[in-house]
């Protein structure tokens, strides 16, 4: 009886999606020269929602990419980047045209003009951009580098969720 009642413990914890914040999570970009890629998010209106993301420690940092592609539609891509937490983070940043992630140069003097920051526990920012030609061609193609950080680590490990919105 009592093996019966410790599987079906085990069993419980594995479904409900409990995951261990000390454990790297299936998206961990902890370096900022290999951030890990989410793909790419259509301006046709493209949302995904990465939950459970993991600090694995008190000093991590989490380094992301990905893609926005310009179909044309209603103008130039306008990206929305949520990141929610039950600590103060910090979410930086650094898009560029077309091509490819850019070396990471947010934490440089003089670099503030290329990096957007934002703050709190449900960080937020807004990013609008028109990389050449005019409101409704199809050129504006870009490639954001994301970072995620905690601005007062409380725990040594924690939980996030990050949001992209592309339209």
């Amino acid at each position: 009886m009592k093996r019966a009642l410790s599987f079906a413990f085990v069993l419980a914890a594995a479904t409900t999606g409990c995951i261990d914040p000390c454990e790297p999570d299936e998206h961990e970009g902890t370096d900022d020269s290999v951030p890990s890629d989410l793909g790419s998010f259509s301006d046709s209106g493209t949302r995904e929602t990465f939950n459970n993301l993991t600090f694995s420690s008190a000093d991590d940092e989490d380094f992301f990419v990905f893609r926005t592609v310009d179909g044309g539609i209603d103008g130039n891509p306008e990206v929305f980047i949520t990141a929610d937490s039950n600590e103060s983070l910090e979410i930086t940043t650094m898009l560029t045209c077309a091509g490819e992630a850019p070396p990471w140069t947010c934490d440089e003097p003089g670099s503030e003009s290329a990096c957007r920051v934002a703050f709190g526990e449900e960080a937020f920012l807004d990013l609008t951009y028109d990389c050449e030609g005019g409101f409704f061609d199809d050129t504006d193609n870009a490639v954001v580098v994301l970072r995620v950080r905690r601005t007062e680590p409380a725990e040594t490990c924690a939980t996030y969720d990050l949001e992209i919105f592309v339209d």
